[in-house]
């Protein structure tokens, strides 16, 4: 019979200290078949040295003091606890003593969920995490990845809005980032939950927004909301595989061009409406815009060149653009609107252009284009703009 081991008081029985420290008794039953009572031998448990550690640094009796979530599940003495093939009710136990210590230390001033996210936790697991997280001060970062159910991160979406919540004056860098086990992108409900505590404080510490890829456009408006409600916000990052409707358009790019404070915009791999969104955020000029530069990596230029083109005539001062090698071919059209682009820009200062991709070789007769267009700004161009190329 395959019977778990009962657990007195709050003692936390590992498989080792269950195979030498309880006896098993057979009585007989009414019925006439046997029954296995498990009693523990002790009711103190010897946890490896390492989670011991561990407990007393989150509970502040031992230095260094613990300043971010660890890597559980790469820990040669206690991993094995967090692993999610080595799941049992046992190990369950001991996860959730150490997620709630982890929950409680008030230390922590970063907050990423990354390794916890491939450890395959449950509801009561993740709670035992996030509901006493909620009342730990000063959180400087807090990165959410996306969890691989659905229904899971949907139950947990409430409590990362209390995470982030009541943190205006301490929080500073904020991420939604995929799944670190599969393609699951970013989510609707879990950032609607967290904007939905902007709208009621402004986080006025706030300078970085990281956003990774979504697939639902109303993630858009969502983040629309809490750059509303962040005055002093300089760096804003996008994954560009992000979906939008008409309506997450108009909110976002309606957003970015009222960010006074916004400095830096990164967007990775971006898609056309997602250079669309800036251009049409950053068409007018605007004195009240601090802006300084655009980032545009890991561009397809066959996907994205005509829509950079139009971004190159905004009211930005720098933008640097990184070219997918195998996005570079000897049609000219791309080359064509952004030359074209860059003749008539009168607000760019400094234009990059970023070469330096080696999976595959550059088509020479596409850059021979780009170079001539080139040579045509500096003859008539009576600006001075700075071009960079690496």
């Amino acid at each position: 019979m395959n019977m778990e081991p009962t657990i007195e008081g709050d003692a936390v029985l590992s498989d080792e200290f269950v195979e030498s420290n309880v006896e098993a008794n057979l009585e007989g039953s009414s019925n006439g078949k046997k029954s296995v009572q498990i009693v523990s031998k002790s009711c103190e448990l010897e946890l490896p040295e390492g989670l011991k550690t561990l407990l007393q640094r989150l509970d502040g009796e031992l230095a260094p003091a613990v300043d971010s979530i660890p890597i559980l599940i790469d820990t040669a003495d206690y991993g094995n606890y967090f692993r999610p093939e080595c799941s049992s009710p046992i190990r369950k136990q001991v996860r959730i003593k150490v997620l709630s210590a982890l929950g409680k230390c008030k230390t922590l001033r970063t907050i990423n969920n990354y390794s916890l996210a491939t450890s395959d936790l449950s509801v009561d697991e993740w709670e035992a995490l996030l509901i006493p997280l909620q009342s730990v001060p000063g959180p400087e970062t807090v990165i959410i990845h996306a969890l691989d159910s659905d229904e899971l991160e949907v139950k947990m979406a409430k409590y990362w809005q209390g995470v982030v919540q009541d943190k205006p004056h301490s929080l500073k860098r904020l991420g939604f980032y995929s799944s670190p086990n599969s393609d699951r992108h970013v989510r609707g409900p879990l950032v609607g939950h967290v904007a939905a505590g902007f709208t009621t404080t402004s986080h006025v510490a706030l300078e970085t927004i990281r956003m990774g890829a979504w697939e639902e456009a109303s993630v858009a408006v969502d983040v629309a909301r809490m750059l509303e409600c962040t005055p002093r916000l300089r760096n804003f990052s996008l994954v560009g595989s992000c979906k939008f409707d008409e309506v997450a358009k108009q909110a976002l790019s309606s957003a970015l061009s009222r960010a006074a404070s916004l400095k830096v915009i990164t967007l990775f791999g971006p898609e056309e409406e997602l250079v669309q969104v800036l251009t049409e955020a950053f068409v007018r000029v605007n004195s009240s815009l601090s802006l300084e530069s655009v980032f545009c990596e890991d561009c397809d230029l066959s996907r994205v060149g005509d829509a950079l083109g139009s971004l190159l005539t905004c009211n930005i001062p720098r933008i640097s653009v990184g070219v997918r090698a195998d996005s570079v071919s000897s049609i000219s059209s791309p080359w064509n609107n952004i030359v074209t682009s860059l003749l008539c820009t009168s607000t760019l200062q400094e234009f990059r252009l970023d070469l330096s991709d080696y999976s595959h070789p550059y088509d020479a007769s596409s850059l021979d284009y780009l170079a001539s267009g080139i040579k045509e700004i500096w003859r008539t161009s009576k600006r001075n703009v700075c071009f960079v190329f690496g």
